[in-house]
């Protein structure tokens, strides 16, 4: 057990945290199934020599973090390499990711757990989303046909691909159902980056150039958790109903 596993293990999940999350389309069994949790502070004992850490508050016990929800991220085998630490009930949402060092060479999925990894293995479909809250709505209506995973943004990085090559079966679909913005097409069907003037390979190209098959997920709505938000599971299956009986 990592210092991260102890701290964490320290901490509890907020009543209103809870009561976010399971407006926002979390079922109550998920939630203790990935551990979800409300970063307390005095539950770290103070890291003052881990730079990556003290990025999170100087005096090394996550004080920038204090309060907010809490995601662990975990590897395939399903060991906590690191979280997320997210703002509830604020109109500007605030993301914060920290990684242990176990993380350079094991890559995470958000909702990724070692009994998600033993299903693609087995032949379950994938669908990808971008974050928590996409995964929780689309989990409704994808229910034990497939897993949902969040890629944490509208990208599939490279190592995440790696990922996938070990524990995808060759038999399985990826429907790849990132944000309908400009940044989730990009990050889907590729397109140039305004930053940067680059190119950007989307998610579906460097998955078919492996020859998985992948299904190009459009809808009318910003993102599955929009979905969720503005009608619950019936309009979450009438965008995605057919591709998961079809």
């Amino acid at each position: 057990m990592t210092w991260f596993d102890d701290a964490l293990g320290r901490c509890s999940l907020d009543p209103d945290d809870l009561g976010y999350l399971l407006a926002r389309g979390a079922r109550e069994e998920r939630v203790h199934e990935l551990g979800l949790t409300t970063w307390c502070r005095e539950a770290c004992e103070a890291r003052q020599g881990d730079k990556e850490w003290t990025r999170l508050g100087r005096e090394g016990q996550g004080s920038r973090v204090n309060g907010m929800l809490t995601a662990p991220l975990q590897s395939a085998r399903g060991v906590v390499i690191g979280a997320d630490f997210r703002t509830t009930w604020v109109d500007k949402k605030t993301v914060l990711r920290h990684l242990l060092p176990e993380a350079a060479w094991c890559p995470t999925f958000v909702g990724l757990t070692a009994r998600a990894a033993d299903q693609l293995w087995r032949g379950a479909d994938l669908w990808l989303v971008e974050g928590l809250f996409d995964m929780f709505a689309l989990e409704w209506v994808v229910g034990a046909r497939g897993v949902v995973l969040g890629c944490g943004r509208a990208d599939l990085s490279q190592q995440q691909d790696q990922l996938l090559q070990r524990i995808l079966s060759p038999t399985a679909a990826v429907y790849v159902v990132f944000d309908e913005d400009e940044a989730g097409r990009r990050g889907a069907a590729g397109g140039v980056d305004p930053k940067t003037g680059k190119y950007h390979r989307g998610a579906i190209a460097r998955l078919r150039a492996r020859g998985v098959r992948v299904v190009d997920v459009r809808y009318s709505a910003k993102d599955p958790g929009a979905l969720w938000d503005a009608g619950g599971r019936p309009a979450l299956q009438r965008a995605f109903g057919s591709l998961v009986l079809g």
